[in-house]
């Protein structure tokens, strides 16, 4: 339907479109016919997306609201932009509070008598409070907010706000949707779906957890609140594990969230963070990310990888030249480039995805929002390009050639340093393994650049931590 509400999108020329009144047509209908069907009251919800040419803005908006209320709509609920058309609303990662977007129902008022719900990344009671006193808006709704906690609202009413999951915006429970199921990459407690409850162990054990992904914090917080003693050791990577050194991109500031949850929670069960594995362990959780693949073209001085340029200060910069060029087969070489683009470096991703999709394994909106960052940052976008061999030569103007995907090569640069961005190979997504490792049983979990693949994780991790 919202489709049909915008000029951009809405080039129909039979009564259903050419102009407002027959673009606002068939939400009208629909809304008619829903009243005249139902005894109880209908509630229609559409998106402002005034920062884009052709799409519905708030004196608009206003418009459709008056005719709505007309209509006998009971109530409106009004969302900033459309995830799937808008791709320059920040929609998912890094636009802080929610009111960012939901603020854009405070323009719709002018005559509406009817209930107005905002909407879009409300994520905390503070947030909605404002919205609710700042704004017109009757009431709030939220979508992936009670996804990553469905205990939210009663959380809020108990004034326990730091004690609530929060949502990092990374569209993993949308891809659960899509699959038919629904899940959260930052709390695999299901709870309110199968009535598994926590309960305390009669047998305490010294369980060290290798990795600080998603996962293996999922892990150390239910087996610490049941009353083991859990280390975790990071290892080289950040606290948060791939998730945490994807946080350093410009944009993804919201996966940071995650990691001030799990470390309150494990602060409050008497867990900590360590650097070896304790002499009377009983127990290991290997929740690393696999190593990847090594690809015959990333050999030189002057190739990095995507893990070791990520997350970078400004000391760590020295030795990487102006011009790079990453690759990588999906949204990472995306990522990588947007961190060095934020510190001065002009990048050039090489993708082998299509002009229309070169991020196939990123959730339609994030390809969306990265194609757009990439070029608000100046970076250089080559795609349907595979690397076949890195050429170094003495004054820093190295070469890459590439293959097309119709055969052809071609020779790209110069560049002064090239990163290959594969990232890190997938686990298994059947479940975790068990081994025994110098007479210590281990349990290998895992960690993932895949947010789907992270959900199943940390599913899996919250069922395993209940029963050991």
């Amino acid at each position: 339907m919202h489709r049909s509400l915008r000029r951009a999108t809405n080039r129909r020329t039979d009564r259903f479109g050419r102009g407002e009144a027959g673009r606002f047509r068939l939400a009208r209908e629909l809304a008619r016919s829903a009243v005249t069907a139902t005894m109880s009251p209908v509630i229609v919800k559409f998106a402002i997306d005034q920062r884009r040419w052709g799409g519905l803005n708030a004196e608009a908006g206003t418009r459709l609201a008056l005719a709505l209320q007309d209509d006998g709509v009971a109530a409106l609920e009004i969302v900033g932009g459309d995830r799937w058309d808008d791709a320059s609303l920040q929609l998912s990662c890094g636009v802080g509070e929610g009111p960012v977007i939901a603020r854009t129902s405070g323009a719709i008022h002018q005559g509406v008598r009817i209930p107005i719900i905002a909407s879009g990344r409300l994520l905390s009671p503070t947030g909605a409070e404002e919205m609710l006193r700042d704004t017109n808006a009757t009431a709030v709704a939220m979508g992936r907010a009670l996804i990553a906690d469905p205990s939210w609202v009663a959380k809020a009413q108990a004034g326990v706000e730091e004690e609530i999951v929060p949502c990092i915006g990374c569209l993993g429970c949308h891809s659960a949707m899509d699959g038919g199921t629904i899940g959260c990459v930052v709390n695999g407690d299901e709870v309110h779906i199968t009535g598994l409850h926590v309960q305390q162990t009669s047998h305490p054990l010294n369980i060290a957890v290798l990795g600080a992904g998603l996962p293996g914090l999922e892990f150390a917080r239910v087996a610490s609140s049941r009353g083991h003693d859990v280390t975790v050791i990071p290892g080289t990577m950040p606290l948060g594990g791939v998730t945490g050194l994807r946080s350093s991109v410009p944009g993804n500031a919201e996966f940071g969230r995650a990691f001030l949850y799990f470390g309150d929670r494990l602060r409050e069960f008497g867990s900590g963070l360590g650097e070896t594995i304790p002499d009377d362990c009983d127990l290991i959780v290997d929740a690393r990310p696999l190593p990847g693949p090594k690809l015959s073209w990333a050999v030189g001085r002057s190739v990095l990888t995507a893990s070791s340029v990520l997350g970078r200060d400004l000391h760590q910069m020295y030795g990487i030249g102006r011009r790079v060029a990453i690759c990588g087969p999906g949204s990472l070489a995306g990522e990588v480039a947007l961190f060095l683009a934020g510190w001065g470096r002009r990048p050039t991703v090489i993708v082998p995805g299509t002009s229309d999709n070169p991020f196939p394994d990123a959730h339609p909106m994030h390809a969306l929002r990265l194609v757009e960052r990439l070029a608000g940052y100046k970076c250089d976008l080559v795609t349907d390009s595979t690397p076949v061999e890195w050429n170094e030569t003495l004054d820093r103007k190295h070469r890459l050639t590439v293959r097309r995907g119709d055969g052809t090569t071609a020779m790209l640069g110069p560049f002064q340093t090239a990163v290959e961005a594969t990232g890190w190979s997938e686990p298994q997504v059947t479940g975790p393994t068990v081994t025994v490792v110098n007479g210590t049983r281990t349990i290998v979990l895992g960690d993932s650049q895949n947010f789907e693949t992270v959900r199943k994780l940390v599913h899996w991790a919250n069922q395993l931590a209940r029963t050991v």
